[in-house]
C-alpha cells in the first residue's frame, strides 16, 4: 500500500493541476508543486497543517463538496471562482486511502471560451428569431435540421413539426419529385441552384400555394456538406408587379387610343382651320373693307395660323407616340437648308426686335437626314430662342463639322437662361417652365417633338444654359453617306 501511495505521489508531482490529500481530520498530508501556482501557497508550507487554517478560502468555497466525498466515499466534481485574480477552479474530489485526494484545475480559459461560445449561440438564436426571412438548414439528404421563427410564420408549421422531415414538405406536390432529384444529384444541379436567387412556389401547412424567393448556400463542417436556405414570401411583391404591369398596359392602351384618335382627326382638324385662314386672307385683300374690320380680320388670320401650328405639333406628337411618323433620309445641303430657315425666321426676328445671324464654321457640308423634319427641328429651336429672348437680344445659328462624321448645328441666345436643375423639364410634354400665363405663344411640346425627330434621324440633341447667361441648343446630325445618291 505504501508503495502504491508513493507511486501515485510521484505521478501527481508532475501533473499541471494542484493536488492535495486530506486525512479525516482535514490535515494536509500531501501537496504537489502546482499548489503554489494555483492556490498561492508552497507545498512544503501546507503539509502537516490544518487545511481550514492554511487554506481558509479554498475550504470555504469547496468544503461542502469535500465533506460530501468524505461522507459518501463517492467522487464529487464542482467548479467555482477563486482568489483575488478571479480564477475559475474546477475541483475533482475522490476518497482515497482513508482520506480525500482533491485535484484543483484552472479552467478560467475554458470557461471564458465556453462563455464566448454561449454568447455566440445566443446571438445566433436572436438573429434567427428576429430576422424577417425564413432560414432553413437541411442536411445532405434533404432533411430539415433547423427552422427559424420567420419560417414558422411563413409556412404555418412549428419547427418541431418539420425538423427531421424532407424539405420537399414545403413545396407543392408537383415540384417535390423534381426537388428530390436536385438533392440526389446535387453535384450536377448545384451550379444552377446554389448561390443563385430564384423564384418558385411554396406550400403552407394549410395547403395554400404562394410565391417564394429562395437563395441556397452550401455549409461545410469538415468534409460534410449541408445547405442553408434563405426564403422570402414575395406575395406582395408579385401583386405589386402585376398591378404595375396592368397599370402600364392600361396607360399604354389609353395612350395609343389617344394617339390613334388624334391621328385620325388630322383631316377634321386641319380642314376647318385652313378654311378660316383662307377666308381671312381673302378678306384682308378687300380694299373696301373698313380699317378696323381689316385689323380684326388680321387677328383672325394670326390666330388661325397659331392654332394650326399647335394642331400640327399635337398631331406630330401623336404620330410619334403611335409609331406612325416615318422619316425619309436623304442627302441634304446644310447651306441651302439654313438659307431657307433664315428666310422663314427673319420676319419673327424683325417683329420681336431680336437680331438673328448665321455663322458658318465649316465648308459646304451635306448631311444624311429627312429634309422636312430637319428644317422643322432647326426652325423650332430658332423660334424658341427668339420668342423667349429679350428685345434687343441676339440669336446665332452656327454649324461645324469638327466632330468626326457629324455636323453640329448650334442655336445660341443671350436670353434669361434656365437653371441647370430644370433643363430636363424642357422635354416634358406641355411643361412651359412658368410661361403658361404669358403672351408668348406655344403649347410646350415643340422641344419634345424636336428631340424625338432628331433621334429618329439618328442624331442627338443637347442643351446648356444658366440663369443670366443665355442658352445653347445643339443638334448633331450624321454627315452624308458615301455612295448615297
Amino acid at each position: 500500500m505504501a508503495n502504491d501511495i508513493k507511486h501515485v505521489t510521484d505521478i501527481l508531482n508532475y501533473v499541471e493541476s494542484a493536488c492535495i490529500r486530506f486525512d479525516l481530520a482535514w490535515r494536509i498530508t500531501y501537496a504537489n508543486p502546482q499548489c503554489e501556482l494555483l492556490l498561492g501557497t508552497k507545498a512544503e508550507a501546507l503539509i502537516g497543517t490544518d487545511s481550514r487554517e492554511t487554506l481558509p478560502d479554498v475550504m470555504s468555497i469547496f468544503y461542502k463538496t469535500l465533506a460530501r466525498t468524505l461522507a459518501t466515499h463517492e467522487p464529487q466534481k464542482t467548479d467555482a471562482l477563486y482568489g483575488p485574480t478571479v480564477k475559475h477552479l474546477e475541483l475533482f474530489a475522490n476518497y482515497y486511502a482513508g482520506g480525500i485526494l482533491a485535484v484543483f484545475r484552472d479552467v478560467t480559459s475554458v470557461k471564458h471560451n465556453q462563455q464566448l461560445l454561449q454568447d455566440a449561440a445566443n446571438r445566433y438564436q436572436t438573429i434567427l428569431a428576429t430576422i424577417a426571412d425564413a432560414l432553413i438548414h437541411i442536411d445532405n439528404k434533404g432533411l430539415i435540421t433547423s427552422f427559424n421563427m420567420a419560417a414558422e410564420n411563413i409556412f404555418g408549421y412549428k419547427a418541431k413539426e418539420v425538423i427531421g422531415h424532407e424539405v420537399s414538405i414545403l413545396l407543392p406536390e408537383n415540384e417535390r419529385h423534381a426537388h428530390a432529384g436536385y438533392i440526389a444529384q446535387s453535384h450536377i444541379y448545384e451550379p444552377r441552384i446554389i448561390r443563385r436567387s430564384r423564384d418558385l412556389e411554396g406550400r403552407r401547412k394549410d395547403g395554400s400555394i404562394f410565391p417564394l424567393e429562395i437563395n441556397v448556400a452550401p455549409m461545410y463542417v469538415g468534409t460534410e456538406c449541408s445547405y442553408i436556405g434563405i426564403l422570402r414570401d414575395i406575395t406582395q411583391r408579385k401583386q405589386a408587379e402585376a398591378a404595375l404591369l396592368e397599370s402600364k398596359q392600361k396607360a399604354e392602351s389609353a395612350n395609343r387610343a389617344k394617339s390613334d384618335f388624334l391621328n385620325s382627326m388630322s383631316h377634321e382638324l386641319r380642314t376647318p382651320l385652313n378654311s378660316i385662314i383662307g377666308f381671312s386672307e381673302l378678306l384682308g385683300l378687300e380694299e373696301s373693307l373698313d380699317p378696323l374690320l381689316k385689323e380684326q380680320v388680321s387677328y383672325i388670320h394670326e390666330a388661325g395660323d397659331h392654332l394650326l401650328e399647335l394642331v400640327d405639333d399635337v398631331l406630330d406628337l401623336a404620330k410619334i407616340e403611335a409609331g406612325k411618323l416615318v422619316t425619309s433620309p436623304e442627302n441634304v445641303s446644310a447651306r441651302e437648308l439654313l438659307d431657307e430657315c433664315h428666310a422663314l425666321i427673319k420676319p419673327l426676328s424683325v417683329k420681336t426686335g431680336v437680331r438673328f445671324n448665321i455663322k458658318q464654321h465649316s465648308h459646304s457640308c451635306t448631311v444624311w437626314a429627312d429634309r422636312r423634319r430637319l428644317k422643322q427641328v432647326l426652325l423650332n429651336l430658332l423660334s424658341n430662342s427668339i420668342k423667349y429672348n429679350r428685345v434687343g437680344g441676339e440669336v446665332t445659328l452656327t454649324y461645324s463639322d469638327d466632330n468626326d462624321g457629324w455636323l453640329r448645328f448650334m442655336v445660341s441666345d443671350d436670353g434669361p437662361g434656365i437653371d441647370e436643375s430644370r433643363l430636363q423639364e424642357l422635354f416634358v410634354p406641355f411643361n412651359r417652365l412658368g410661361h403658361e400665363g404669358t403672351n408668348i405663344p406655344g403649347a410646350g411640346i415643340g422641344l419634345v417633338i424636336t428631340k424625338q425627330l432628331t433621334e429618329m434621324m439618328g442624331g442627338t440633341l443637347g442643351v446648356k444654359s444658366a440663369p443670366g447667361k443665355g442658352s445653347s441648343f445643339w443638334v448633331d446630325i450624321p454627315l452624308m453617306r458615301r455612295g448615297s445618291a
